[in-house]
C-alpha cells in the first residue's frame, strides 16, 4: 500500500489482497472496522457461492507471486478474521505456510485508527481484541514467532534473529548487514503515539501482557475465554444491532419528512386574488 501523511514509509501491505478481502468482506455487509461482537460473519461463510470469483482471484494473484519469490510473505490484517478461508487455500497453493503473529499495543492500534479515521477509541480497542482472538483460534500452535511492533521499533536486529531462528529462514548475512537493511525500513520517528496500559475492556491488558511475554498458551486461554464472552454478548448485541439499524431507517425517514413539510410551510405562499361584487340594482 502506498505510503499516506500518518505513515510516510508505506504500509508495507499487499493491495490486491486487502482489496480482494475488503470486497469479500463488503459481499457479507461488513467492513474491516466491523466488530464481529456487533455483527458476525454468516457460518461457513468462505464456502459461500458468493465470494468464490474473489477467492479465486486471491488463489491466482498468490500462485503468481509464488512463481516469481518461491519465499514470499504478505500482511494484511483483514486476514486476520478470515483464516477459515486461507485455510482452505493454502494447500491449493501447493505450499507451507509459516504463521508469524505480529502484535502492538492496543492503545497504540485505537490512536492510530482514530486519527486516521476518527474512531471510537472503545471499538478501535474491540477491534484488536478481536483480531487477535481470531488469529490466534485459528493458528494455534501453528504460531511459528511472536513479534510486537514495540520490540521491533526499538530492537529490530535482537527480533530479526529472533525470527530467523524461529521460522527457520535462510540467511548468511552478518549482523552489521542486517542492520544496514533494517535502518532502510524501520524508522521509530514514525511512531506517533505514546501509549498508557488504561483499557476500556477487561480482556485487552492481560492478553497483551501475555503476547509480550511470548506465552503462547496463556494467550490461547484468554482467547478461549473472550471468544465465550463474544458469543454471549453477541446474543444480544446482534438483535440489539438491527432493531437500532431498522429504528435509524425510520428516524431518518421521518427526519427527511419532516425537513420536507417544514420546507413547504417557510416557502412563499401566493396572495390571495381579491374581487369586490357589484351591486345588482
Amino acid at each position: 500500500m502506498p505510503a499516506t501523511r500518518e505513515n510516510a514509509r508505506g504500509y508495507f501491505e499487499s493491495q490486491t489482497i486487502s482489496f480482494l478481502q475488503d470486497r469479500i468482506l463488503a459481499a457479507f455487509g461488513v467492513g474491516w472496522d466491523t466488530p464481529t461482537s456487533m455483527r458476525a460473519l454468516p457460518p461457513q461463510w468462505w464456502k459461500s457461492p458468493s465470494i468464490a470469483p474473489l477467492r479465486a482471484q486471491i488463489v491466482a494473484f498468490v500462485n503468481a507471486e509464488l512463481d516469481k519469490h518461491p519465499l514470499w510473505a504478505f500482511k494484511d490484517p483483514r486476514t486476520m478474521r478470515m483464516l477459515p478461508m486461507w485455510d482452505g487455500i493454502v494447500p491449493e497453493l501447493r505450499a507451507e505456510p509459516v504463521f508469524l503473529f505480529v502484535t502492538r499495543h492496543p492503545n497504540e492500534v485505537a490512536g492510530s485508527l482514530h486519527a486516521r479515521g476518527k474512531l471510537d477509541p472503545v471499538i478501535a480497542e474491540l477491534l484488536w481484541l478481536e483480531h487477535n482472538v481470531d488469529a490466534l483460534l485459528a493458528c494455534r500452535d501453528r504460531i511459528a514467532a511472536i513479534v510486537d511492533y514495540q520490540e521491533w521499533i526499538d530492537r529490530p536486529l535482537e527480533q530479526v534473529r529472533y525470527m530467523i531462528d524461529r521460522v527457520a529462514l535462510p540467511n548468511s548475512k552478518t549482523d552489521e548487514e542486517l542492520t544496514a537493511m533494517l535502518a532502510r525500513v524501520v524508522a521509530p520517528e514514525l511512531r506517533h503515539h505514546a501509549p498508557s496500559n488504561a483499557f476500556h475492556l477487561p480482556f485487552t491488558g492481560p492478553l497483551y501482557d501475555a503476547l509480550l511475554k511470548r506465552d503462547l498458551a496463556a494467550a490461547l486461554s484468554l482467547a478461549e475465554l473472550f471468544n465465550i464472552s463474544r458469543t454471549l454478548t453477541s446474543a444480544v448485541a446482534v438483535p440489539m444491532y438491527r432493531k437500532m439499524a431498522e429504528l435509524t431507517d425510520v428516524a431518518n425517514q421521518r427526519g427527511a419528512r419532516i425537513a420536507e413539510l417544514e420546507a413547504r410551510i417557510k416557502a412563499p405562499q401566493p396572495a390571495p386574488s381579491a374581487s369586490i361584487a357589484e351591486p345588482k340594482l
